[in-house]
């Protein structure tokens, strides 16, 4: 493990994950990647497995990133892409000035681990086939650990782990999706999370999800109560601080098959010729590249242009990034929707929005909220201050170093 964290110009110190990778900030603003020998080491299996595997894509003469949507929409580079895959990071959290916490998957294992800045040593706490795991908290006071466990049929549950590692015993069950813990500020053994139901067809496939709602769960009293719930917005990413106050994104709800109306009917019909063709096209450029080692499109087929776009996968929801050339830009446009905000909420039910673009955020010890819009990361005052920390792509998370 290299890296360490470090205090920004602005006082508060943050981890943050871009483009699955985690980095803290150095005093001059510049970042520093933390990287896990475990994660290198799935990284150096999986390069093996793809030289082991080139003849698969040498005998074509190509690579999945140049490949056309159409082909990837009906699985035919399903392989290969798989064995272009790299490990992702997904979720970190401090536990204080000289640990952090992390969590790591591939396509087929995952793990949580534990990091001593002082002593560089990475510490493996759990670590098995298909763990899945999401946002996770450690207690302020004794280090546990709440976090949420993902599972094949959709679901998603919360479970706790003792300090210093052990089996994860979960706390809720059900039909549902139990994501973004958080232990709550002001009680020693209470949480908060965002939970949203599960509709199932009548094979028991997925057909939708309900609203994300605001729930809290107190164990010592063992008592449950929703907090704030909305039937035209998603809630995400409670936080509760000391003084009971209550933050969390809002954003538009989406159902998973929104109503089509005639148009798009008209259109699919219209389009359907085209997009016929052009998968034809891709399905027998792809044999001239085996056969002759040459494209059609030499022949004067059609042109495709390539994509310069990437994907930002934020709770459920699929958004696109700015090409490259304006991600660089100084003056790069959030890649989260104007629509997703952060609103602070009081103990009386005020609300006021703290800011709109967000994508993600954390609360610092002093009251202070640190968030991203997915290109930057930004550091609100409690007196309403705003100071820009870093630039990156594709920033997905940000954690504040307690």
């Amino acid at each position: 493990m290299s890296g360490h964290t470090e205090t920004t110009q602005s006082g508060v110190r943050i981890t943050y994950i871009a483009g699955g990778k985690l980095y803290v900030l150095q005093p001059d603003g510049s970042k520093r990647e933390v990287t896990s020998p475990f994660a290198q080491d799935l990284l150096d299996r999986a390069e093996s497995r793809q030289q082991r595997n080139e003849w698969k894509s040498g005998s074509f003469g190509w690579n999945a990133t140049h490949a056309p949507p159409e082909l990837v929409s009906l699985g035919m580079m399903n392989q290969l892409q798989a064995n272009q895959r790299a490990v992702n990071m997904i979720t970190a959290v401090s536990l204080d000035a000289d640990r952090m916490l992390y969590a790591l998957q591939t396509d087929t294992i995952g793990g949580l681990f534990e990091y001593t800045i002082s002593s560089d040593e990475e510490r493996r706490l759990a670590h098995r086939t298909d763990f899945r795991i999401g946002e996770l908290d450690a207690h302020p006071a004794d280090e546990r650990l709440i976090a949420s466990l993902a599972y094949p049929d959709g679901t998603a549950n919360l479970a706790t782990m003792r300090p210093g590692g052990g089996r994860l015993a979960e706390v809720t069950e059900g039909d549902s999706v139990d994501q973004a813990p958080s232990w709550v500020g002001d009680a020693d053994n209470a949480i908060v999370y965002q939970s949203a139901g599960v509709g199932r067809d009548h094979h028991g496939f997925i057909y939708g999800l309900s609203t994300f709602r605001i729930e809290r769960l107190d164990f010592d009293r063992n008592e449950h109560e929703v907090l704030v719930e909305s039937d035209t917005h998603d809630l995400l990413l409670p936080r509760i601080d000391q003084e009971g106050t209550l933050y969390y994104i809002r954003r538009p709800y989406q159902t998973m098959h929104p109503p089509r109306g005639p148009w798009e009917l008209i259109k699919d019909i219209l389009l359907f010729p085209v997009r016929l063709l052009v998968a034809v096209f891709w399905f027998l450029n792809m044999f001239s590249l085996f056969f002759s080692k040459k494209p059609l499109t030499a022949a004067g087929g059609p042109k495709v242009e390539k994509q310069n776009t990437r994907q930002l996968i934020l709770y459920g929801r699929v958004i696109e990034a700015q090409k490259e050339n304006n991600r660089k830009n100084k003056n790069a446009p959030a890649v989260v929707p104007e629509t997703w905000e952060l609103v602070r909420r009081t103990k009386q039910g005020d609300e006021k929005v703290l800011a709109t673009n967000v994508g993600h955020y954390d609360l610092a010890p002093d009251g202070a909220v640190v968030y991203t819009n997915g290109v930057k990361v930004w550091h609100i005052t409690r007196d309403g201050g705003k100071t820009e920390l870093i630039k990156d792509s594709l920033i997905e998370r940000v954690a504040v170093v307690a």
